[in-house]
């Protein structure tokens, strides 16, 4: 099993080719919950690679769960502005994250992102 098969779809050739791990397990309490696990995908923000401002967009990712690791957030909120990308992406109305090292990560916006 290669478990870098979804992390390449969301982010196309932005990604470094190491192992993840991609943990499954229950969100909430009920019985529907533990039958219809939610599955997490577990991301760290060295894995991904920004184009030349910083910049890397999710695709894909609608009803998601990932969990990012490994980066301090300064700022996120939805992007109201119009925007384009270096790579020519129009992120215009999606989720987005800043970090403390310049990153920011656009992602759709029905996504849940845990920043850990």
């Amino acid at each position: 099993m290669n478990k870098n098969n979804d992390l390449h779809r969301l982010v196309g050739d932005n990604v470094q080719d190491r192992e993840l791990e991609i943990p499954v397990f229950p969100l909430g309490t009920n019985t529907e919950s533990a039958q219809n696990p939610v599955e997490a995908m577990t991301l760290s923000l060295q894995d991904l690679l920004p184009d030349s401002k910083g910049e890397v967009v999710l695709e894909d990712s609608l009803g998601s769960l990932i969990l990012m690791e490994g980066g301090e957030v300064t700022e996120q909120g939805i992007l109201e502005e119009s925007h384009v990308t270096h790579g020519g992406q129009d992120v215009s109305g999606m989720a987005y994250a800043r970090f403390a090292d310049g990153i920011t990560l656009y992602y759709d916006s029905e996504t849940t992102i845990e920043f850990i």
